[in-house]
């Protein structure tokens, strides 16, 4: 199936219809992919691999019609119909492997239909070596190894007809006591044929090596059995061909013309297979919306910065409660201790460290894996080198290898920040874990533990009162900022503009009036960020005159040091889990997304090494 990925990794199907769009993306998706160990599947998910393939196989001679209905700025060079015959013959040989490897494992006595299904199997694949060599695999990048390959799976399936056959025919003669040349004919057959293959070996992958050993250690063996049993106790005449083998095709390609008119659901998939002219400029379009969303944000930074500046300054919301008689939470701290709650607490920021922590495990041992899977392949290059010396003709692993390491050398480095990160959170928060009990006590437990107040006064005074009122509104705008700021970047990750990239790219749109119509949308968003902190500045600087009337009145007043205190370490607990939490929900989406890379490099390593 990696043949597959290489003759449509630049994938124009999107450019032929919408509706094959989505069906060419199943095929990558769902068609092909669990096609990759199908030796390793139960025998239920080994007939449904077989199902896909056949599907796939029918999306690909679907496109072959459609071709005819194309112009000729829609063509490219992958989409002909020699390469899409290609691929189709692949799907129908991978549904063969499917439909061998279940009865081989359900019923590995049935060596008629083993030897039936394996003569399938090498004539699609014939068929598609045929069609590899005129397109030209041979120029591309690994080509010489991936004929290589093409032509073991052809010949490796011819040998196994012929093997199954020999059995077959050396079972039915212990039975009648006659035809034991026969199946030595056959043995002596597939023996040949493993023999020719030998010309390409050095082009062989490592595991295609292994596997072609095996099989010459085990048609020797059945070999010599056979024909020392018809030489002691037969005696039988080898006929100078062994018996033509019919082959039986597994399925036709299965129609999915029901599901062609579904939404389309691959974006994440369509923005690798785009042409690379397309891919461009979405990748210009979308620098010069990461300008306007940066810009943004540096403003809505400053101003977050300021606004920590004055609370910490006037040490506000505690420097109003801590004058106050009031023997009850105030409301407005009440309410930010319940968000901390919803947002799961103490216990909920522990879970959210612990799951940190797994995800990083995880992916400190997939890049351990990686990188020993690499140093694994290239010492078995070393050694084949050295066998074969100038026969070994592919390019040395290190070269190959070296931008694979560098990027996992990249995921190492990031990887050890974030630990150091994460280590820096979960060390904080066992400093101070004992202020976040308070935080899990209900408003009446923990208003009992407000000291008394010394103070006779009958309330805040207005100043005082007018502090809090423009604290509530500064968390109103903050809010409001946040989830503009949430919105924009959920924009930005979900805005799919592919296709009005390919209609610029096919001079169907002006480049600079579709740029300015997508971008519209974000300026508005950063218009709304701007207003947003503006109103900001202008409610700190009536804090400022707020709190200079506050202090005058509180120079005159008792403050209560126990009431300031308590009310300070409360503030603080507060503060202190809110940036916990946002600390590992950044952690948490860090290691994820470093996971995703770590994940694509990984296949990238199994297609290739």
């Amino acid at each position: 199936f990696f043949f597959f990925f290489f003759f449509f990794k630049q994938k124009t199907a999107y450019e032929i219809m919408p509706s094959l769009v989505g069906s060419e993306m199943c095929i990558r998706d769902r068609y092909s992919q669990m096609g990759a160990d199908v030796a390793k599947l139960p025998g239920n998910k080994v007939k449904e691999a077989a199902t896909l393939f056949l599907s796939a196989a029918w999306v690909f001679e679907r496109i072959k019609l459609d071709l005819v209905n194309l112009k000729f700025n829609e063509l490219t060079p992958d989409v002909t119909e020699e390469n899409l015959s290609l691929c189709s013959f692949l799907m129908k040989a991978q549904t063969q492997s499917c439909a061998y490897e279940r009865v081989y494992a359900s019923r590995p006595d049935r060596y008629d239909m083993l030897a039936k299904l394996s003569m399938q199997a090498a004539k699609d694949y014939e068929v598609a070596n045929g069609y590899s060599r005129n397109v030209g695999v041979k120029k591309a990048p690994n080509g010489k190894s991936l004929l290589a390959a093409m032509q073991f799976k052809e010949g490796a399936f011819r040998c196994l007809a012929f093997y199954w056959l020999a059995l077959d025919q050396k079972k039915k003669c212990e039975e009648s006591v006659t035809g034991m040349g026969k199946a030595v004919a056959s043995i002596r057959k597939a023996t040949e044929i493993l023999e020719s293959l030998k010309k390409n070996e050095w082009n062989f992958p490592p595991e295609i090596m292994a596997e072609y050993k095996q099989m010459i250690g085990q048609c020797a063996e059945t070999q010599i059995t056979i024909e020392r049993l018809n030489d002691k106790l037969y005696h039988d005449s080898v006929p100078s061909k062994p018996v033509e083998i019919d082959a039986m095709p597994y399925g036709k390609p299965i129609s999915i013309e029901g599901e062609l008119d579904r939404p389309f659901e691959g974006k994440e998939i369509l923005s690798l297979t785009v042409p690379p002219g397309v891919k461009a400029l979405d990748n210009e379009y979308k620098k010069e919306v990461g300008v306007i969303i940066q810009e943004a944000f540096d403003l809505i930074r400053q101003i977050e910065d300021y606004h920590m500046q004055i609370l910490k300054k006037y040490n506000l919301p505690s420097a109003i409660h801590a004058v106050s008689n009031e023997q009850q939470i105030p409301e407005d701290m009440w309410q930010r201790i319940n968000k901390c709650k919803e947002n799961g607490g103490a216990r909920g920021l522990n879970q959210m460290l612990e799951g940190v922590e797994q995800l990083s495990k995880c992916n400190e041992t997939n890049i351990l894996n990686i990188y020993n899977q690499l140093m694994d392949e290239e010492r078995e290059d070393k050694e084949l080198r050295q066998k074969y010396g100038a026969k070994w003709n592919r390019l040395p692993s290190t070269g190959l290898n070296a931008n694979m390491l560098k990027q996992l050398e990249y995921f190492k480095g990031k990887l050890d920040t974030g630990k150091q990160s994460d280590k820096a959170i979960q060390e904080f928060v066992q400093a101070i874990k004992a202020e976040f009990k308070l935080l899990e006590l209900d408003r009446d437990s923990l208003t009992s533990k407000i000291p008394k107040s010394s103070s006779s006064a009958g309330g805040m005074s207005p100043a005082a009162t007018m502090v809090i009122e423009l604290l509530a509104t500064l968390d109103l705008l903050k809010t409001d900022s946040d989830t503009t700021s949430h919105e924009m970047i959920k924009m930005f990750e979900s805005d799919n503009v592919m296709q009005d990239m390919t209609k610029i790219y096919q001079k169907l749109k002006d480049k600079t009036q579709t740029f300015e119509e997508l971008k519209r949308k974000y300026v508005t968003m950063k218009r709304s960020l701007e207003e947003n902190a503006a109103n900001r500045k202008e409610v700190f600087n009536q804090i400022d005159k707020a709190m200079y009337e506050f202090s005058q009145k509180k120079a005159a007043a008792i403050v209560d040091k126990g009431r300031a205190e308590f009310f300070k370490d409360l503030d603080n607990a507060i503060n202190f889990l809110n940036e916990c939490h946002i600390k590992a929900q950044q952690g948490a989406h860090f290691h994820t997304q470093l996971a995703g890379y770590v994940g694509s490099l990984a296949q990238t390593v199994n297609d290739y090494v």
